[in-house]
């Protein structure tokens, strides 16, 4: 797929612009939003970066056509002062008072220019003298940044040896209590001393604890989150071991039940049956019917005992089947909490990846303007320069043409000076001589 560009990068004003300003061509691709689709972000994170790209593609063609329109008015400027020039500049044909008129106009021009260049020397001048005093200030400063680190270390050791000294004191104060008291009272250095140091441990420990408050509440956080999640799992586990506790009593107790009736049922039957036999052996034909009836009873009775283990069994079979309903409900709450901790860590996850994404692109895009911003200056700068340079030629050109009407005018006002002289001695001659004759010839050497 061939890629397309924001500007025309085949424009040579165009490629000047990003050349001077820094800028690639890969800066002015258009990129859609599929462009930054990733496995490894999130999509608000591909907003927010297609975001920052659209801001940042926006702002470096702001700056190129800036920089363009600024250009075109520096040439435009340039063209109507050559063309001021031209037409300012005379002709062969023109007459002496029109010459005169136009040298006086060029001297005048001369003055405002070297006005001019010298306003411009005395600027670069206060440039030159700014950057010397700020090299200067970052200097000072940089000293002062390392003495002040020196001073820091510095201090930092005596607090250590003064912590050193009061812990060795407070021992021996401790040990000989009665000399203590004996000795005689502190000065008002110790004292003053003493508050210092105070003082400073004060100031350590407050920005200690802020730190290690700062640090506790994070902890705590993650702390939580995970004392939930065991604590929800320790208590699912008890709940189960609890279950199934009470259901193995329940049905151990109901085996012991059951053992126990058919048991003594059988042992109370064997007893009847035994006297019935008995009493049939003397009486079988008077018991034969009874015992048949009797027989009838224990067949029905026993069909209600096995009806009854079976509907016990059955029951026992409902009750753990509820159990284990009532266990897998219980586990898909627990699995539910478990994808709700876990959802919202993640949440505050890509929270966190959010805005540090956003503090970095942020970041980025100071840095790329304060770059493009500087560079903006300096192309200005180098104009600025040129502009004057070529200035200063022109002044050395006009300078030296001044000269040389100077001089022309000069030579004239000498030669001016010489026919006068002449003139003037010819009239002397003329007036001390009354022959005609010789009054003719002084004329015609003249």
């Amino acid at each position: 797929m061939e890629s397309t560009y924001r500007l025309d990068i085949n424009n040579p004003r165009i490629r000047e612009a990003m050349k001077t300003l820094g800028i690639k061509k890969d800066d002015l691709l258009v990129r859609s939003f599929s462009d930054f689709q990733s496995q490894e972000i999130t999509e608000q994170i591909q907003i927010l970066r297609y975001e920052h790209y659209k801001q940042k593609l926006n702002g470096l063609v702001t700056a190129i056509q800036a920089f363009i329109k600024e250009n075109n008015l520096e040439h435009q400027r340039s063209a109507s002062s050559q063309n001021t020039r031209s037409s300012q500049s005379p002709s062969n044909a023109e007459k002496e008072k029109s010459r005169e008129r136009h040298k006086s106009l060029l001297s005048q021009k001369i003055d405002e220019e070297l006005k001019r260049r010298e306003l411009a020397e005395n600027t670069n001048k206060k440039q030159n003298r700014k950057s010397l005093v700020d090299e200067r200030i970052k200097h000072e400063i940089d000293q002062k940044k390392q003495i002040h680190g020196n001073k820091k270390a510095a201090q930092e050791e005596r607090l250590k040896l003064l912590m050193t000294e009061q812990i060795q004191q407070r021992k021996n104060w401790n040990s000989r209590a009665h000399d203590h008291m004996s000795r005689s009272p502190k000065t008002n250095h110790d004292i003053i001393k003493d508050t210092t140091l105070a003082r400073w441990n004060e100031f350590i420990k407050t920005k200690e604890e802020r730190e290690k408050k700062e640090e506790k509440e994070l902890q705590e956080k993650m702390q939580n989150f995970n004392f939930k999640i065991v604590k929800s799992k320790e208590l699912h586990e008890q709940m189960l071991k609890t279950k199934t506790e009470k259901m193995s009593s329940h049905t151990q107790r109901v085996e012991n039940h059951l053992n126990t009736i058919n048991i003594s049922k059988e042992e109370k039957d064997t007893d009847h049956v035994k006297k019935i036999i008995n009493k049939a052996q003397e009486h079988e034909e008077k018991r034969g019917k009874i015992l048949e009836g009797n027989n009838q009873k224990l067949k029905s009775q026993q069909e209600k005992i096995l009806n009854k283990q079976a509907k016990i069994k059955q029951n026992l079979i409902e009750e753990e089947k509820k159990e284990r309903d009532r266990i897998r409900q219980i586990q898909n709450k627990l699995e539910t909490s478990f994808e709700a901790i876990k959802q919202k860590k993640e949440e505050l996850q890509k929270d966190l990846e959010y805005k540090y994404e956003k503090l970095r692109l942020k970041e980025e895009g100071t840095l790329e303007n304060a770059a493009i911003k500087r560079r903006m200056d300096l192309a200005k700068k180098e104009k600025w320069l040129e502009k004057h340079a070529n200035m200063n030629k022109r002044l050395d050109e006009l300078k030296v043409e001044k000269e040389k009407n100077n001089e022309d005018k000069r030579g004239k006002a000498y030669s001016a000076a010489i026919e006068k002289e002449k003139a003037r001695k010819l009239q002397i001659l003329i007036e001390k001589s009354s022959n005609p004759t010789v009054i003719k010839k002084l004329v015609e050497n003249y």
